[in-house]
């Protein structure tokens, strides 16, 4: 641990990430990981950085894989558009009520409708263009969490 408390090392086994934060946020900035065989040899490391806006949400994130990922916020801190390293775009748009997403889509490939049950469950998924969509929604937020993955035992995103 860093003398604030931050981890600053985790390791088992198979494994070494090292951390590094943005001291302003304490939020991680950058997670080395080194990966090891059964005897404890090094076999690889990856590397992931990541960036914040002026109100410590996670604005950028990108890793050794070539993986990257870039995100906007509404006003009240929600995700707004997500864009991944091949210049895939989701946009989301939130109901009032629960400010759950209501509207998600892949500009130039369509869009996926979710309402709500009174209780905030959702009630319906649909969407015009088919499962295309939903396919390559999925593929981007399967991007952003294989990115964000070895940090969020500490973004707390």
């Amino acid at each position: 641990y860093y003398p604030d408390g931050l981890v600053k090392v985790k390791a088992t086994a198979a494994t070494r990430m090292a951390f590094e934060y943005e001291p302003a946020l304490k939020k991680v900035s950058s997670v080395s990981t080194t990966f090891f065989n059964q005897k404890g040899a090094k076999v690889a490391t990856k590397a992931t950085q990541f960036k914040y806006d002026g109100k410590g949400n996670l604005s950028f994130a990108q890793n050794s894989d070539g993986q990257k990922i870039a995100m906007t916020y509404d006003n009240r801190g929600r995700i707004a558009t997500i864009t991944d390293q091949a210049k895939k775009v989701v946009k989301i748009e939130y109901e009032e009520r629960y400010g759950k997403p209501a509207v998600v889509s892949r500009p130039g490939l369509g869009t996926i409708q979710v309402s709500y049950k009174a209780n905030g469950e959702i009630n319906k998924v649909d969407s015009k263009e088919g499962p295309s969509v939903a396919m390559q929604v999925a593929s981007t937020f399967n991007n952003l969490l294989d990115i964000i993955a070895p940090a969020t035992a500490e973004l707390y995103l």
